[in-house]
């Protein structure tokens, strides 16, 4: 019987992704469990209509409640063993993806992916592009978020850490995920940072003061100017404060040119959106 994909989307804030993350993921998984609410009380100022328009889709998904730790880190772990325990096809030899709301793939990798699964692996790889601005601006990291269930006892701890050993890693050769999280609103995800988002003081609060001095002022057609001021500011020659998200050589940001881009996104035609902070002022 071929191996089943059960994708985890969770969401707060996101009125404008959410609807193409779930579109997405029912074209890539068997089943569809989402989560929406805050995790602090800080982002909950952050409530829009995100649940208005997952709700669409409530025929074809699972909702499971967010846990509310008062922290990021002490809810979000929690929240997805709680959606894992909710699937239908939570068994050995099936897959569990980690699809975050800001996280889009075009078909070609999609394609790519579901091949994947059916080989000796235990988790797939890919690059990422960390949009930035627009989608043919961004970034480089990796993130593999796509885990085979091997014992049958694999849940979440701390945030994303996932309990079971990766041991067999297949890595796509495609285009890539558009990690689309810097196109999305700024002042929603400050709040975020404030709450301990990345773990520590010391990374989330450069990322509140970066997103001022630097991403809100940010000028495409003067590249050099700002990772000068960024270097200047944050001591890393990047238009990013730190070696979370990687620029080219050059301290720069990469290109990309297309043609192949997300076809959920393409629907929205976000891809010609030449500046996403132009939305949100």
């Amino acid at each position: 019987m071929p191996n089943k994909i059960i994708g985890l989307i969770c969401a707060w804030g996101a009125e404008d992704w959410i609807e193409p993350s779930i579109e997405q993921a029912l074209n890539m998984c068997n089943e569809v469990i989402v989560s929406i609410g805050p995790f602090t009380e800080e982002v909950k100022k952050n409530e829009d209509a995100t649940m208005e328009r997952a709700l669409k889709y409530k025929d074809r998904i699972t909702f499971v409640d967010s846990y509310f730790g008062g922290t990021h880190a002490a809810s979000k772990g929690v929240t997805l063993t709680n959606m894992l325990k909710a699937s239908k096809l939570y068994e050995v030899g099936n897959w569990v993806w980690q699809l975050e709301v800001d996280e889009f793939f075009v078909d070609s990798d999609i394609r790519e992916i579901t091949n994947a699964i059916r080989g000796d692996y235990d988790r797939i790889l890919w690059d990422e592009m960390v949009c930035f601005i627009n989608m043919q601006h961004y970034l480089k990291n990796e993130r593999g978020r796509l885990r085979k269930i091997v014992t049958g006892d694999e849940h979440f701890v701390h945030v994303n850490r996932w309990t079971g050993e990766l041991k067999d890693t297949y890595r796509v050769t495609g285009v890539g995920c558009f990690h689309t999280s810097l196109l999305s609103d700024q002042n929603k995800k400050k709040r975020l940072l404030e709450t301990e988002h990345w773990g520590t003081p010391n990374k989330s609060l450069p990322l509140v003061k970066w997103i001022d001095r630097i991403y809100h002022r940010f000028d495409l057609a003067d590249e050099q100017k700002w990772i000068d001021r960024n270097e200047l500011i944050f001591g890393h020659k990047s238009p990013f404060p730190f070696d979370a998200y990687f620029a080219n050589e050059d301290g720069g940001l990469y290109k990309y040119a297309g043609p192949e881009y997300p076809a959920v996104l393409v629907e929205r035609e976000y891809h010609k959106i030449k500046d996403f902070r132009e939305l949100y002022k």
